[in-house]
């Protein structure tokens, strides 16, 4: 079981990737790329880099919006 083996055995070529932004992310990020050298696996976390997580983005943009 397990994303990396569901990767692995599913023949998936593309991964997008939204990581937490602190070393635990990164180790994972390193991991899949390491245990998946066939699929390229996109580091999304760019898209909310001045937020820890993609939930924290979403609370965030969600109190912004409600704000208006």
């Amino acid at each position: 079981g397990g994303l990396i083996s569901h990767i692995q055995k599913s023949g998936i070529t593309t991964v997008d990737y939204f990581r937490d932004r602190d070393d635990a992310g990164v180790r994972t990020l390193e991991k899949l790329q390491e245990s998946c050298p066939d699929a390229l696996i996109n580091d999304k976390s760019d898209s909310y880099k001045n937020h820890k997580d993609l939930n924290q983005w979403w609370i965030e943009r969600s109190k912004a919006k409600n704000a208006l």
